[in-house]
Protein backbone atom coordinates (compact mmCIF):
# COMPACT_ATOMS: atom_id res chain seq x y z
CA UNK A 1 0.00 0.00 0.00
CA UNK A 2 1.50 3.52 -1.16
CA UNK A 3 0.24 7.02 -0.03
CA UNK A 4 1.39 10.02 2.46
CA UNK A 5 1.00 7.99 5.34
CA UNK A 6 3.72 5.09 4.39
CA UNK A 7 1.97 1.36 4.59
CA UNK A 8 3.15 1.06 8.18
CA UNK A 9 4.42 -2.28 7.60
CA UNK A 10 4.63 -4.49 10.71
CA UNK A 11 4.42 -8.63 11.93
CA UNK A 12 6.53 -9.71 9.74
CA UNK A 13 7.58 -13.52 9.57
CA UNK A 14 9.25 -16.20 6.89
CA UNK A 15 6.39 -19.15 5.79
CA UNK A 16 5.90 -21.14 2.91
CA UNK A 17 9.22 -19.34 1.54
CA UNK A 18 7.40 -16.29 1.51
CA UNK A 19 7.54 -12.92 3.66
CA UNK A 20 4.38 -12.71 5.17
CA UNK A 21 3.56 -9.45 7.27
CA UNK A 22 1.06 -6.63 7.86
CA UNK A 23 0.62 -3.49 6.37
CA UNK A 24 -1.84 -0.16 6.64
CA UNK A 25 -5.25 0.10 4.63
CA UNK A 26 -7.27 2.57 6.02
CA UNK A 27 -7.61 1.95 9.69
CA UNK A 28 -6.44 -1.05 9.97
CA UNK A 29 -3.45 -3.19 8.78
CA UNK A 30 -4.45 -6.53 6.56
CA UNK A 31 -2.12 -9.52 6.33
CA UNK A 32 0.20 -9.73 2.87
CA UNK A 33 2.96 -11.75 1.42
CA UNK A 34 5.48 -11.79 -0.92
CA UNK A 35 7.94 -13.73 -2.85
CA UNK A 36 10.31 -10.63 -3.34
CA UNK A 37 8.28 -9.56 -6.48
CA UNK A 38 5.81 -6.60 -7.18
CA UNK A 39 4.05 -8.98 -9.23
CA UNK A 40 3.93 -11.73 -6.20
CA UNK A 41 3.31 -9.21 -3.42
CA UNK A 42 -0.61 -10.31 -2.73
CA UNK A 43 -2.83 -9.79 0.39
CA UNK A 44 -3.90 -12.76 2.36
CA UNK A 45 -6.72 -11.69 4.40
CA UNK A 46 -10.01 -10.01 2.26
CA UNK A 47 -12.53 -8.48 3.82
CA UNK A 48 -12.44 -10.56 6.78
CA UNK A 49 -9.33 -10.85 9.25
CA UNK A 50 -8.41 -6.72 9.36
CA UNK A 51 -5.73 -6.61 11.72
CA UNK A 52 -5.19 -3.60 14.62
CA UNK A 53 -1.96 -2.07 13.62
CA UNK A 54 1.38 -3.69 14.99
CA UNK A 55 -0.90 -7.30 14.94
CA UNK A 56 1.18 -9.97 15.94
CA UNK A 57 1.87 -12.83 13.38
CA UNK A 58 3.62 -15.96 14.41
CA UNK A 59 4.17 -19.11 12.35
CA UNK A 60 3.01 -22.41 14.27
CA UNK A 61 3.38 -25.68 13.30
CA UNK A 62 1.92 -25.80 9.41
CA UNK A 63 0.04 -22.45 9.81
CA UNK A 64 0.27 -18.77 10.43
CA UNK A 65 -1.73 -17.57 13.74
CA UNK A 66 -2.19 -13.35 13.89
CA UNK A 67 -4.59 -11.08 15.94
CA UNK A 68 -7.60 -9.69 13.77
CA UNK A 69 -11.00 -8.78 13.56
CA UNK A 70 -14.07 -9.91 11.33
CA UNK A 71 -14.69 -6.80 9.27
CA UNK A 72 -18.70 -7.24 10.12
CA UNK A 73 -19.46 -6.77 13.55
CA UNK A 74 -15.94 -6.12 14.80
CA UNK A 75 -15.12 -9.29 17.03
CA UNK A 76 -11.45 -9.17 17.66
CA UNK A 77 -9.45 -12.57 18.21
CA UNK A 78 -7.20 -15.02 17.08
CA UNK A 79 -6.94 -16.23 13.50
CA UNK A 80 -5.17 -18.98 11.36
CA UNK A 81 -4.39 -19.24 7.98
CA UNK A 82 -2.63 -21.29 5.42
CA UNK A 83 -1.51 -18.61 3.38
CA UNK A 84 -4.98 -18.21 1.19
CA UNK A 85 -7.77 -16.55 1.59
CA UNK A 86 -9.76 -19.49 1.64
CA UNK A 87 -7.88 -20.98 3.91
CA UNK A 88 -7.99 -17.67 6.82
CA UNK A 89 -10.66 -17.84 9.61
CA UNK A 90 -11.18 -16.96 13.30
CA UNK A 91 -10.93 -19.65 16.21
CA UNK A 92 -13.88 -19.72 17.49
CA UNK A 93 -14.01 -20.02 21.23
CA UNK A 94 -15.27 -18.15 24.71
CA UNK A 95 -13.36 -14.74 25.15
CA UNK A 96 -14.76 -11.77 27.37
CA UNK A 97 -17.89 -10.19 25.00
CA UNK A 98 -16.30 -6.99 27.15
CA UNK A 99 -14.93 -4.15 25.42
CA UNK A 100 -11.14 -5.26 24.16
CA UNK A 101 -8.66 -3.15 25.07
CA UNK A 102 -6.09 -4.82 23.28
CA UNK A 103 -4.97 -8.50 22.04
CA UNK A 104 -1.26 -10.28 22.03
CA UNK A 105 1.50 -10.89 21.68
CA UNK A 106 0.96 -14.14 20.25
CA UNK A 107 3.72 -16.88 21.07
CA UNK A 108 3.87 -20.72 19.77
CA UNK A 109 5.03 -23.11 22.79
CA UNK A 110 4.72 -26.60 22.10
CA UNK A 111 1.35 -27.54 20.12
CA UNK A 112 -0.29 -24.55 21.43
CA UNK A 113 -0.43 -20.76 20.87
CA UNK A 114 -0.45 -18.81 23.69
CA UNK A 115 -2.23 -14.90 24.19
CA UNK A 116 -2.79 -12.07 26.03
CA UNK A 117 -6.30 -10.74 26.54
CA UNK A 118 -6.86 -7.30 27.64
CA UNK A 119 -10.42 -5.97 28.39
CA UNK A 120 -12.68 -3.40 30.60
CA UNK A 121 -15.22 -4.37 32.76
CA UNK A 122 -15.48 -2.03 35.26
CA UNK A 123 -11.51 -1.67 35.54
CA UNK A 124 -9.03 -2.74 33.33
CA UNK A 125 -8.92 -6.65 33.51
CA UNK A 126 -6.15 -8.98 31.92
CA UNK A 127 -6.46 -12.83 30.78
CA UNK A 128 -3.99 -15.53 29.27
CA UNK A 129 -5.10 -17.99 26.89
CA UNK A 130 -4.41 -20.75 24.51
CA UNK A 131 -5.51 -22.29 21.44
CA UNK A 132 -4.56 -25.06 19.79
CA UNK A 133 -5.88 -23.89 16.30
CA UNK A 134 -9.45 -25.47 16.78
CA UNK A 135 -10.37 -23.81 19.78
CA UNK A 136 -9.91 -21.11 22.78
CA UNK A 137 -9.23 -22.26 26.47
CA UNK A 138 -7.90 -19.61 29.35
CA UNK A 139 -4.98 -20.39 31.07
CA UNK A 140 -4.96 -17.79 33.79
CA UNK A 141 -7.60 -15.17 34.87
CA UNK A 142 -6.56 -12.13 35.86
CA UNK A 143 -3.34 -11.67 34.37
CA UNK A 144 -1.55 -9.61 31.91
CA UNK A 145 1.24 -11.11 29.76
CA UNK A 146 4.14 -8.77 28.42
CA UNK A 147 7.25 -9.25 26.53
CA UNK A 148 6.91 -12.99 26.56
CA UNK A 149 10.63 -14.57 26.05
CA UNK A 150 10.95 -18.81 25.08
CA UNK A 151 12.95 -20.98 27.58
CA UNK A 152 12.87 -24.37 26.55
CA UNK A 153 9.57 -25.62 26.89
CA UNK A 154 8.41 -22.50 28.62
CA UNK A 155 7.96 -19.02 28.06
CA UNK A 156 8.92 -16.26 30.89
CA UNK A 157 7.37 -13.09 30.74
CA UNK A 158 6.20 -10.03 32.56
CA UNK A 159 3.34 -10.66 34.38
CA UNK A 160 0.81 -8.14 36.62
CA UNK A 161 -2.21 -9.29 38.43
CA UNK A 162 -5.11 -7.84 37.43
CA UNK A 163 -5.47 -4.63 39.84
CA UNK A 164 -2.17 -4.81 41.54
CA UNK A 165 0.35 -1.94 41.98
CA UNK A 166 2.90 -3.41 40.96
CA UNK A 167 4.64 -2.36 37.29
CA UNK A 168 5.13 -6.50 36.32
CA UNK A 169 6.96 -9.40 37.77
CA UNK A 170 8.62 -12.54 36.28
CA UNK A 171 5.99 -14.84 35.50
CA UNK A 172 6.52 -18.36 33.94
CA UNK A 173 4.15 -20.54 32.00
CA UNK A 174 4.24 -23.96 30.28
CA UNK A 175 0.45 -23.49 28.81
CA UNK A 176 -1.21 -24.83 31.74
CA UNK A 177 -2.50 -23.27 34.75
CA UNK A 178 -0.90 -25.26 37.42
CA UNK A 179 2.60 -24.42 35.32
CA UNK A 180 2.01 -20.71 35.45
CA UNK A 181 3.42 -18.84 38.62
CA UNK A 182 5.10 -15.71 39.57
CA UNK A 183 8.92 -16.30 40.45
CA UNK A 184 9.61 -15.24 43.84
CA UNK A 185 13.66 -15.11 43.95
CA UNK A 186 14.46 -14.83 47.56
CA UNK A 187 16.42 -11.19 47.39
CA UNK A 188 13.71 -9.20 46.21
Amino acid sequence: KTGSAGAAIGGMVSYKNELYFTAKSGNYSELWHTDGTTAGTVKVTSPSGLLGYNSDVVVHDTLLFFTGRDSGPGDYGIWKTNGTTLGTAIITGSLPSTPLVALGPIVSLGTEVLFGYQYYSAGYAYRLYKTDGTSITMVKDSLNFKNPVKLGNKLVFKGEKTGSATNGEPWVTDGTTGGTFKLNPVSW
